[in-house]
Order: structure tokens, then C-alpha cells, then sequence
């Protein structure tokens, strides 16, 4: 019982209140996805970035994908759409918000 109170209550930290600091969270990634299959990942940005980029690495080199360009977040969330390439493996991606801060996932490509 004491490791689900410790759980709980570093879950609440983590949440913190509406005005709370400034963070980047992820709330969906499609992964895996298929060869040549679309991809989207959207994420939760809580302070006032003015807008957000991303990245895609693969094999520690920057991929240039298209549709990956800076956005500015609306209501808080913040959403990138594009094809995977033909070629499988694991994805890096970054998205930088400013202040902010920032996210690092990984993309499965099957």
C-alpha cells in the first residue's frame, strides 16, 4: 500500500496545477507503424512558447522529412503528421518548445 501512496503522490507532483511551470508533455505517438505509413505525434504544452519545432533523427542522423516545420501550440497542444520512409528502424524525436522545454521519443518503423 505505501508503494501505491508513493506512486500517487509523485503522479500529482508531476501534474502540478493548471499554472503550474512551464513543460512539454507527450499525449500520442503512433508507434510502431508500417514502411511508408503516416505517423503522428501530438503533444501538451503548458507555459506560452511562441512556437514549437521538431526533429527526426534515425542512425544519429537528421532525417528531412516533410511536414515536420515549426507550429505554434493551440489550446495547449501542439501536432505533427507525416510519412514514414521505406526503410525500418527506430526514430528519435525532438520537439523543442522554448521555454517551455522539450521531449524525446522514439518512433517505431516496421
Amino acid at each position: 500500500m505505501r508503494g501505491l501512496v508513493a506512486v500517487l503522490v509523485c503522479s500529482a507532483a508531476l501534474a502540478g496545477p493548471a499554472g503550474a511551470a512551464a513543460a512539454v508533455t507527450l499525449v500520442n505517438l503512433t508507434s510502431p507503424v508500417p514502411r511508408g505509413s503516416a505517423a503522428l505525434l501530438v503533444a501538451r504544452v503548458t507555459g506560452a512558447p511562441s512556437k514549437c519545432t521538431i526533429a527526426a533523427f534515425r542512425k544519429s542522423r537528421a532525417l528531412h522529412v516533410k511536414g515536420l516545420t515549426p507550429k505554434r501550440p493551440s489550446a495547449g497542444i501542439v501536432s505533427w503528421a507525416w510519412q514514414t520512409g521505406s526503410a525500418a528502424g527506430r526514430w528519435r524525436i525532438v520537439v523543442s518548445c522554448g521555454a517551455a522545454g522539450s521531449l524525446t521519443a522514439t518512433l517505431v518503423v516496421s
